[in-house]
């Protein structure tokens, strides 16, 4: 939703929004070969992964002709956004090279993740004419923070060929699990999470003029900037772990 007024001939207020979700259902299949271990592997990975975006922005135009004409521009949004991989599996099968033996399961894992990002900005910029030239300055401040969270878990085949020989739509089933048949380990670590945070400062200032030499007409424009930027990242220290 994208809308805009504009007030008093000299002044504009606008303000944009987006939201966006996507979602994508993806089977990887492949075939590899190890031959320092002799087998031949026949691997699956199988993954659900969302997508969610938005953002909103509002912004002002000024023009003040009682002081000469200065112009006043600020623009602040927020906007977030989110991906989210619920029950990722991966499996592999394997049996010796070349031979028509049946796939028999290995190790295989299952994974859950989320990221969500946030982001916050704030600029401003103003324009003093000077004849047919104009000095800018202004400045900017921006945020964004970070979460990652994931949790892996390892899933060991039982020493029972009635199950080790299943097919992937059948190897998850709650009935395959308990002692004697499939066991769960957690794999994932503390420091496999973390959060993060930036924060950036800036400021500008510029000149753009125009002036004459030998009836040329000729324009130059330059400027400086300062910047600023912090960032922070936290995980578990590994030496708690």
């Amino acid at each position: 939703v994208n809308a805009s007024y504009k007030f008093s001939g000299t002044n504009k207020l606008s303000i944009k929004n987006s939201y966006n979700q996507t979602a994508r259902d993806q089977v990887n299949r492949s075939l590899s070969r190890d031959e320092n271990n002799s087998s031949d592997y026949r691997n699956t990975v199988i993954s659900w992964n969302e997508r969610t975006s938005w953002s909103t922005q509002l912004s002002g135009e000024h023009t003040f002709p009682s002081v000469g004409g200065v112009e006043f521009h600020w623009m602040t949004s927020l906007a977030g956004s989110k991906r989210a991989e619920p029950d990722r599996k991966e499996v592999s099968y394997f049996r010796p090279i070349d031979t028509q033996e049946p796939y028999q399961i290995g190790v295989s894992r299952r994974s859950w993740d989320n990221l969500t990002e946030r982001s916050k900005n704030l600029n401003t910029d103003f324009a003093i004419p000077l004849g047919s030239s104009k000095i800018k300055f202004g400045a900017s401040v921006d945020g964004r923070t970070s979460e990652y969270k994931v949790q892996f878990l390892s899933i060991t085949p039982p020493w029972n060929d009635s199950l080790i020989h299943l097919d992937l739509e059948r190897v998850y089933n709650p009935e395959n699990f308990g002692p004697g048949e499939f066991t769960v380990g957690k794999d994932s670590k503390e420091y496999d999470n973390y959060d993060a945070d930036q924060n950036v400062y800036a400021g500008y200032v510029m000149a753009d003029v125009y002036f004459n030499i030998i009836n040329q007409q000729f324009r130059a424009v330059g400027g400086l900037r300062l910047e600023n930027s912090e960032q922070h990242v936290n995980i578990a220290p590994l030496a708690l772990i």
